[in-house]
C-alpha cells in the first residue's frame, strides 16, 4: 500500500461523479473501484480526463477484450475495461495511476516528470519530508 493510499484511508472513497477534491492546491481523485489516488496539478487534465485517455489507449492494445464485452451494455463495457485496466496494473506490479501515466505520457521523459510531479505533490499534501517520502515509496532520483 502506498503512502498516498494510507493517508486517505478506506473512508475517503468519493462517488465516481464527485472524484475530485482540493488539498493544498493539488487535485486528488480516487480511481473507480481502485486502490489509489491520482494527483494532478490544476490547469492540466483532471484525473477523469487522464483516466479516459488512458482507457481509450489501453483498449486499442487489447482488441480481444472488446470482442469479449461486445454484448454488454455500454456501462458494463466501461466497467469491464476499467477492471481489466486495474488488473493489468496489478499484473505489472504498479498502481493504476502509474499505468494511467504510462498510457498518457508522450515520451519516457514526460512519464518520469509526471511521476515525479505526482509524488512531489503527494509528499507536500501529506506534509512529509521529501527524503522520507522517497524512502517510503522507493523513489530513486
Amino acid at each position: 500500500m502506498s503512502v498516498i493510499t494510507q493517508a486517505v484511508g478506506a473512508e475517503a472513497i468519493f462517488p465516481f461523479s464527485h472524484l475530485c477534491c482540493l488539498l493544498r492546491g493539488v487535485t486528488y481523485a480516487r480511481l473507480p473501484f481502485g486502490s489509489t489516488l491520482m494527483c494532478i496539478r490544476e490547469n492540466k487534465m483532471d484525473a477523469l480526463d487522464l483516466n479516459e485517455a488512458a482507457l481509450a489507449k489501453y483498449i486499442t492494445t487489447n482488441p480481444g477484450l472488446l470482442d469479449e464485452i461486445k454484448d454488454l451494455s455500454p456501462e458494463e463495457q466501461k466497467q469491464q475495461i476499467q477492471w481489466a485496466f486495474e488488473d493489468e496494473a496489478e499484473d505489472q506490479g504498479i498502481e493504476p495511476w502509474e499505468l494511467t501515466l504510462q498510457f498518457v505520457a508522450e515520451s519516457p521523459e514526460q512519464l518520469k516528470a509526471m511521476r515525479l510531479e505526482t509524488h512531489t505533490s503527494a509528499a507536500e499534501a501529506l506534509g512529509m519530508d521529501w527524503d522520507e517520502y522517497r524512502e517510503l515509496n522507493d523513489i530513486q532520483d
